[in-house]
């Protein structure tokens, strides 16, 4: 008995919310609409300083990967980048009024002379 109470409790609550969020959509009387991005207006320019060496390594050669909003490639560098070293991006194409979203991987791939100092003989 307790099983199937329980199965009838989970189906009303279950319930109650899809007909709550119906209400909700069908209350406002209004389609939804695709949020439109608006360029920004000017020139923007990144500059990016590593604190430690980038490198890739043998399943991904890329060392530094800047990406915005997810899908829009900025910067992509496969050689090993030295620490301090100073990456320009100019001019930054793409950035909207609003929030703009980075993504950012930078690879520290081992290097070969690190392999071999923990090598058995």
């Amino acid at each position: 008995m307790r099983p199937v109470l329980a199965i009838v409790v989970i189906a009303v609550a279950l319930g109650s919310v899809k007909a709550y969020t119906s209400f909700v959509g069908s209350a406002t009387g209004r389609e939804h609409e695709q949020f439109q991005e608006t360029a920004a207006e000017g020139r923007f320019h990144l500059e990016l300083t590593l604190s430690f060496d980038a490198r890739g390594d043998a399943f991904n050669p890329e060392s530094v990967l800047l990406k915005l909003h997810g899908d829009r490639v900025l910067l992509q560098i496969e050689e090993p980048v030295s620490a301090g070293t100073v990456l320009d991006v100019d001019p930054v194409e793409g950035i909207v009024v609003g929030s703009n979203e980075f993504y950012l991987k930078v690879a520290t791939g081992e290097n070969d002379t690190d392999a071999d100092a923990f090598s058995l003989s």
